[in-house]
């Protein structure tokens, strides 16, 4: 999925296979986790989360079918965990603050209000696949056209804990928690273009672009509870329209006879999906309790290197 497609090769070498480590930076649209309060409590924000870089992988297989055309498969994977501690956070917050109480006729306590810290965690995951044709226009580009797959998986968990002297390494039992389950499954069809050029004998430099628009199906599952025994369940689906845009860039070396090293850069857009903070609520109302988000984007960029045979 993150991989560089390759154009097809000489005629000799009919298969091309690599795999690849990412290293990938997430970013989502700003989202407010917990508002400020009346008092000296601090704004927090989905940057309090801190998930930025890290580690995936991919790997891609391109068979010739003839000089001009070629078919191919690929596959990435990338996970991101993130989570914060914060001591009196909920110092001060007004009664407005969503996490106060549920929707409907939950009735208010100070679950939050009155706590000392507020914890959270995210994690999320991004695993996609696509097969495409790719056609040979010139000798140094080529286009591209196939299906492309991917499941956006999103949890997060924002908690508030009464524990007098705070130890974020132990923080007991949450007096109010707010759990998000969500999964964004999309399918679509994509299109691109390739060019590549030759520097050295041995060495290339290759860009690409390549856009789809999708089927984005979603599912939310969320769970709201607070110490006065007010627990809430609720699960919502729908479909919708997503995108994914995404450009490449990559150097590959020829080391020995079919045999190339590569490193390049990735950037990848989702248009269009549902994250979980952007389905924290933001209100004590019924809607933004049962509502679901999903005109967020996403933003994945970095690097990535591998190893590509072919024969």
């Amino acid at each position: 999925m993150g991989a560089m497609v390759a154009a097809p090769v000489a005629q000799e070498r009919k298969v091309s296979a690599e795999a690849y480590a990412l290293y990938l930076w997430r970013d989502t649209d700003d989202v407010t986790l917990i508002p400020p309060g009346t008092g000296p409590s601090p704004l927090t924000t989905e940057d309090d989360l801190s998930q930025d870089w890290d580690a995936g992988v991919g790997a891609e297989v391109i068979i010739d079918i003839s000089n001009m055309e070629a078919i191919g498969a690929s596959f990435m994977y990338v996970r991101h965990d993130a989570e914060f501690a914060t001591n009196d956070v909920s110092e001060g917050l007004s009664s407005n603050w969503s996490f106060t109480a549920g929707p409907g006729t939950f009735v208010p306590d100070s679950s939050f209000t009155a706590a000392t810290a507020a914890l959270g965690d995210y994690e999320t995951s991004l695993i996609g696949g696509e097969v495409s044709y790719f056609y040979r226009i010139t000798p140094r580009v080529t286009l591209l056209i196939g299906p492309r797959v991917a499941v956006l998986d999103e949890d997060i968990n924002l908690f508030s804990v009464d524990e007098g002297d705070f130890d974020p390494l132990s923080p007991g039992e949450p007096d109010g928690q707010i759990q998000i389950d969500i999964d964004n499954y999309l399918a679509g069809i994509q299109v691109g273009v390739e060019g590549r050029a030759q520097l050295l004998e041995n060495l290339r430099i290759t860009g690409s672009a390549k856009g789809g628009v999708y089927a984005n199906y979603v599912e939310k599952d969320f769970h709201y509870e607070n110490e006065a025994s007010n627990v809430f369940d609720f699960d919502e689906s729908e479909w919708d329209v997503a995108g994914i845009v995404q450009g490449d860039l990559e150097l590959a070396l020829e080391v020995a006879e079919g045999v190339e090293l590569f490193v390049g850069g990735t950037a990848m857009y989702l248009l269009g999906v549902a994250t979980g903070p952007g389905n924290v609520p933001e209100a004590n109302t019924a809607s933004e309790f049962t509502d679901l988000d999903n005109d967020d984007n996403v933003l994945y960029v970095g690097g990535r290197a591998g190893l590509r045979v072919s024969f």
